[in-house]
């Protein structure tokens, strides 16, 4: 006998029977790549600022005259991972607000939501860990 690959329909139905869609919810969005939430953070005046001061302080490194000065390049990399860490914390905040957001809507909502969201940003794979013996025993090739 065939195994039939799970579709994300069958996934979300096996979710619902187990009662982890707040779970799922949680880490849907959590798997969802950072590279989304960054439109409007960079845009924001301290991140111009900071992309502007490691640009100016590449172009210095770049030249002949600092190219081996040491504290230029710890400048250089400590200004690139502050600028990653406040991307990443805006990320964070912003994904937290998006759960509690959803957490607290019908359970019709929440499965709409994920719906959409594990199809847009194509997590079935990712996610599938979760219900593996509940799709075994349904005869479903679970691996995608």
């Amino acid at each position: 006998m065939r195994k039939k690959k799970i579709t994300l329909h069958d996934y979300l139905e096996a979710i619902e029977v187990i009662g982890d869609v707040d779970e799922l919810l949680v880490r849907a969005v959590s798997a969802i790549p950072n590279r989304y939430f960054y439109g409007y953070h960079i845009n924001l005046k301290r991140s111009q600022l900071m992309r502007r001061e490691m640009h100016q302080l590449s172009q210095k490194l770049n030249s002949i005259a600092y190219r081996n000065d040491r504290r230029t390049r710890q400048s250089f990399r400590k200004l690139q991972k502050t600028y990653s860490d406040y991307l990443d914390a805006c990320v964070w905040q912003d994904k937290s607000d998006l759960i509690l957001d959803y957490l607290y809507l019908d359970q019709e909502t929440k499965l709409d939501f994920l719906y959409d969201c594990i199809s847009q940003y194509r997590l079935l794979k990712h996610l599938l860990g979760d219900v593996e013996d509940y799709m075994r025993q349904r005869q479903f090739d679970y691996r995608g």
